[in-house]
């Protein structure tokens, strides 16, 4: 095992890098079901339980096009306003139909569906005294719920979300404390104290985040978006270096919208955010791996 491993933090992105899919949209999907059950109980029968579903899905990016950068992930806030304002219902309603949305969240939190490998690489990782922090602009409890059921919570030091970020008295963001955004990243590297830090996640605000916060190198993951079809499957090597145009032509193939993080003096020439740290001068590597047994691969060698 390579002498990196016992003094590097791993930032690990959740969605899409630990499980494929976020639970709160397994939750919200069952959810709708029971707000339709509820209105026809009050003799509004026009409600369709499929049309309910794309809209509570959607209430996250509609927040996201307003740059509403930090309710977009407070799905409590979201919901409860869906309920209110376009569904009518009273607060009280509201509050008692969030309750089950609870309980279906942490339901399907023992449903999510782990990629290859993490179990045993994020083992091995920590045995080798490495310090996991999973890094994710969901709310801690999105991510806290799938980490206990499905065990992975024993491999981890740290949880850092937007809302943990907020709460710290003693941490002034001077942006949103999301991804790509630098704040992030500056706070788990403060909380982790390594001398090497290592980010895992599988989007373009993942690795630019990284490259602009200072990031030794930065593993792009990419089992789900081949599974997506979001990306071809003979682009991909068991492990490949990304410098240059070719980074960025696979960010653009994750087919992410950043310009929705986008303000003039964000932009480079490539029209991809990088205020500090510029993709192209970054000194942090990139590599884009398959699976998680890619990462361990290179991590146990030093090199990849």
């Amino acid at each position: 095992m390579s002498d990196l491993i016992g003094v590097t933090c791993y930032l690990v992105d959740a969605d899409g890098t630990l499980w494929y899919t976020n639970p709160i949209i397994l939750a919200l999907r069952r959810f709708a079901g029971v707000v339709c059950q509820f209105l026809r109980e009050r003799g509004r029968k026009d409600f369709d339980v499929q049309e309910v579903s794309r809209e509570l899905v959607s209430l996250q990016n509609r927040a996201l096009a307003k740059r509403e950068f930090i309710k977009a992930y407070d799905w409590d806030c979201l919901v409860y306003e869906y309920l209110t304002g376009e569904l009518k219902l009273s607060s009280d309603d509201a509050k008692k139909l969030l309750a089950e949305l609870d309980k279906y969240v942490e339901e399907e939190s023992y449903n999510v569906t782990l990629l290859s490998g993490v179990r045993e690489v994020l083992a091995e990782l920590k045995e080798n005294n490495g310090k996991i922090i999973v890094l994710s602009n969901g709310f801690y409890k999105y991510i806290y719920l799938p980490l206990k059921a499905t065990g992975l919570i024993k491999y981890v030091d740290d949880i850092i979300t937007p809302d943990v970020i907020l709460k710290d008295a003693y941490f002034h963001s001077w942006v949103y404390p999301i991804k790509p955004y630098r704040s992030m990243f500056v706070y788990a590297m403060i909380r982790g104290a390594c001398k090497r830090f290592v980010m895992i996640g599988d989007s373009a605000a993942d690795v630019i985040g990284a490259l602009r916060s200072g990031a030794s190198r930065v593993y792009l993951i990419v089992e789900k978006a081949i599974k997506d079809y979001r990306l071809d499957v003979n682009v991909v090597s068991e492990a490949k270096r990304l410098t240059g145009k070719d980074l960025l032509e696979v960010l653009r193939m994750l087919s992410e919208d950043l310009s929705l993080y986008n303000t003039p003096e964000t932009v480079d020439a490539d029209g991809i955010i990088c205020p500090d740290i510029g993709l192209k001068k970054s000194i942090a590597e990139v590599i884009m791996v398959r699976t998680w047994r890619n990462i361990l691969e290179c991590e146990m060698t030093g090199t990849c």
